[in-house]
């Protein structure tokens, strides 16, 4: 019977056979790396903020007249929040193929179009404005209430029945396999929410 045993000095082959096992230790290792980088974002939610204030951008020369336009494009499989924040701007966001938990919009004097799709199980939208004109497409099988606290406002939610003073809901709301809750604070704006 062996009880214990004690390695008081070891070193590793040399040669072809150190150099093989060098080999199979760091692809066990880079192997073992990536399946918890996968794990570790499989159920991550992806954070994107654009700060697009003066401070933060500053373009000058022949370029300076189009110095905050940005085309991006995602991934599909993470679920995101979005925080922008911007002055005075127009704004054209496509996320009917994403899936969107939050989606945060301050700003100026504004022209926002914004399509959200059925992807993701709730998602929260809160836009604050001034001067602005909104526009958001939601899909006509997600339940939807849109809660707006707005002065001198245009309102056009097709679709949507008053349930109270500011808070519209679609007849789906409560059943729906997905839910958009939008909030919408702003002063003389056009607002208009269209089903799709």
């Amino acid at each position: 019977q062996i009880i214990d045993i004690k390695f008081q000095d070891i070193e590793p082959p040399s040669g072809q056979v150190s150099e093989a096992f060098r080999e199979v230790t760091n692809a066990r290792e880079e192997k073992n790396t990536k399946i918890n980088n996968a794990v570790k974002y499989e159920n991550d939610n992806a954070d994107i903020i654009f700060d697009l204030t003066a401070d933060n951008i500053n373009v000058t020369g022949k370029d300076a007249i189009s110095k905050n336009f940005f085309n991006i494009a995602l991934n599909d499989n993470p679920i995101y929040n979005f925080e922008i924040n911007v002055g005075a701007t127009s704004m054209n966001l496509d996320f009917s193929d994403y899936k969107i938990a939050e989606l945060d919009v301050n700003g100026g004097a504004c022209d926002i179009d914004v399509k959200l799709g059925d992807l993701y199980d709730f998602t929260d939208v809160s836009i604050n404005t001034g001067v602005s004109g909104i526009k958001i497409g939601v899909p006509a099988n997600s339940g939807c209430r849109v809660i707006c606290e707005s002065v001198l406002t245009n309102k056009n939610f097709e679709g949507f029945d008053k349930k109270t003073a500011g808070i519209y809901e679609t007849s789906n709301y409560s059943s729906a396999q997905n839910v958009i809750n939008i909030e919408f604070a702003g002063a003389v704006s056009d607002f208009e929410i269209y089903r799709y």
